[in-house]
């Protein structure tokens, strides 16, 4: 049946040009994915995940995750996985790559069964240099496993719809069903792909109800354990109870939920957005008269989960772009149905449409140059290696104040752990642990400090640290410095020089809790012993 439905997508002499605009597809993810993984600094969420990823065992996830916290397991059992082999930032977020990769052929598809050949061949192209896809494809979180998800789900809605029957129907409820497990908020997602399946089914209304029921049925079958065990708990989580004050779905710089959403979503932000929403409503209205069912399915894509996150009652504002990935390739596909409505007018039309859908390519690669030059100025594997000197080395608790939200400098030094996993970690978990550490007779060790600052560590901060005796600093970017003791010191003297260091950031860095409370931490130990 699976194999029917790809070389019906293989159809009409297309079959040379949609295998390389997929292998093209996928060649152009890699390129522009890949650097990141070593390049970009971790997020606080991929901490979360290596928290409960690492270590334990499936059904403690399961138990942690799902049963007590109301979230979605399996993205956490795969990193359970891949961070027991190969580790590190491979184990960590190449699995968010290879579901983006696997993601772009189900996008192939899905373009097939909506529009026409033509955009089974753009739409995986237009996807694989997507802002928002190419920054989630190496975040180590289970947003490009959902995008992969959902988009393979709704192939099998579309599959379910033009072959019909209890068993087609059936498996096209227990795929969306699944998303739950994913990340909560799929539930959004499954409805909208069993909608989509059903809104193009070809059979009359009459005949598609005796064997479409088992799709919704399946669904709320297959979802039962998420309301039972797990719904209470993330409402909780996030306040969503109908009674609540309900916070207006503000987001940065004060922007709405839809203007957000379509800045997420688009290129550019909001000229390259409005450029690529432009192309969705011709898309639209071409579609409106070709296939109206279709063009019925992608607008719920569109403005029900707007809607939802704008008036979903909530005391939290916790929307963010990055919950409307599923969205993206259905909002893109509208783009590319525009190019091709300007492809209906003769040879001009095909020449527009060429030139409009090659800007929107340009538009968004542009973007993705930008954070990759971005990335690259980091160095951050430079920082790993001159964080590991010859001889025994202690890498202490790392600050930093970072304006990207989620980055905090004290994840400095996680990277670097994930990096060379043989570092030895400064005891600073409590004062009880430091405490320890400075009265042993353990033997000298060279001591190192990391400290960030974005977009720049402020010059003041750099000469205090440079002005302390018995220090090397080494800048391993404007926003990242290593600092390393000149010689090997015993633990007491470490914990002399690291209060010395802090303090010395403090007077240049002032607003740096984390280095205000790892000082304080040093004093109380070194008045203590």
């Amino acid at each position: 049946m699976a194999v029917a439905t790809v070389l019906d997508v293989l159809d009409h002499g297309r079959a040379l040009w949609t295998a390389i605009a997929w292998l093209g597809a996928a060649a152009i993810a890699l390129a522009l994915g890949l650097p990141a993984v070593w390049w970009e600094s971790l997020h606080a969420d991929e901490m979360v995940t290596q928290a409960f990823a690492r270590g334990g065992s499936p059904d403690e996830i399961v138990q942690g995750v799902f049963v007590d916290r109301g979230g979605a397991p399996l993205h956490f059992l795969v990193e359970w996985a891949t961070l027991a082999w190969p580790d590190g930032l491979v184990g960590l977020r190449v699995p968010s790559i290879v579901f983006f990769l696997l993601a772009l052929p189900a996008a192939g598809l899905v373009a097939r069964l909506l529009v026409d050949a033509r955009a089974a061949v753009l739409l995986p192209l237009a996807l694989a240099c997507a802002p928002l896809a190419v920054e989630l494809s190496t975040f180590g979180r289970m947003y490009s496993l959902l995008l992969a998800a959902t988009l393979w789900s709704t192939a099998l809605a579309l599959w379910a719809a033009r072959r019909g029957g209890l068993l087609a129907w059936t498996l096209c409820g227990v795929g969306a069903g699944l998303l739950v497990y994913i990340h909560p908020v799929a539930a959004l997602y499954s409805a909208l792909v069993v909608v989509t399946g059903l809104l193009c089914a070809p059979a009359p209304f009459g005949r598609l109800l005796r064997t479409a029921w088992a799709a919704p049925v399946a669904l709320a079958a297959v979802q039962v354990p998420f309301y039972v065990f797990a719904l209470e708990k993330l409402s909780n989580r996030y306040g969503l109870e109908l009674d609540a004050p309900r916070v207006q779905g503000v987001g940065e710089e004060g922007r709405s939920v839809a203007e957000q959403a379509l800045v997420g979503l688009g290129p550019g932000e909001l000229a390259g957005s409005f450029f690529a929403l432009g192309l969705a409503l011709g898309g639209l209205a071409w579609l409106g008269v070709v296939r109206p069912r279709a063009a019925v399915a992608l607008s719920l894509w569109l403005v029900v989960p707007a809607a939802f996150f704008t008036f979903v009652p909530t005391e939290t504002n916790w929307f963010l772009p990055r919950l409307l990935l599923p969205v993206l390739p259905f909002f893109l596909l509208l783009a590319v149905a525009g190019c091709l409505a300007l492809a209906t007018f003769g040879r001009a039309g095909a020449a527009a449409a060429a030139v409009v859908f090659a800007g929107l390519l340009a538009w968004q690669l542009a973007d993705d140059a930008r954070r990759l030059d971005e990335l690259a100025d980091l160095r951050l594997p430079t920082m790993a290696v001159e964080a590991e000197p010859q001889g025994p080395a202690l890498v202490f608790a790392s600050v930093g104040l970072n304006e990207e939200a989620g980055r905090p400098g004290r994840l400095l030094d996680e990277y670097v752990f994930l990096e060379r996993p043989e570092a030895a970690r400064a005891p600073e978990s409590d004062p009880e642990a430091l405490a320890a550490f400075a009265s042993e007779g353990a033997e000298p060790a060279t001591g190192v400090w990391i400290f960030g600052g974005m977009p720049a560590i402020p010059v003041s901060a750099r000469g205090r640290l440079e002005a302390l005796p018995g220090v090397e600093v080494v800048a391993v970017s404007p926003s990242v410095l290593v600092v390393r003791s000149t010689e090997p010191l015993p633990p007491r003297p470490l914990v002399e020089l690291s209060a010395a260091l802090r303090e010395a950031w403090l007077q240049g860095m002032p607003d740096d809790r984390e280095a205000e409370r790892l000082l304080r931490q040093s004093h109380y130990v070194l008045g203590a012993s």
